[in-house]
């Protein structure tokens, strides 16, 4: 039996764009403060807020 997942599609999808973001606009950012429980409605509002 596989294990299952207690996070939402939501909180992987944010930590995505979290990622994705610093990846793209942040590489200078140390460390990155990639966090589950950062919600934002759209890929967008984490660029307009600095991936966080």
């Amino acid at each position: 039996m596989g294990r299952r997942s207690t996070r939402s599609a939501a909180d992987t999808t944010g930590m995505w764009w979290q990622y994705r973001c610093h990846v793209s606009f942040a590489l200078w950012k140390s460390p990155w403060s990639v966090d589950p429980s950062s919600t934002r409605a759209s890929y967008m509002d984490y660029v307009r807020n600095g991936c966080q």
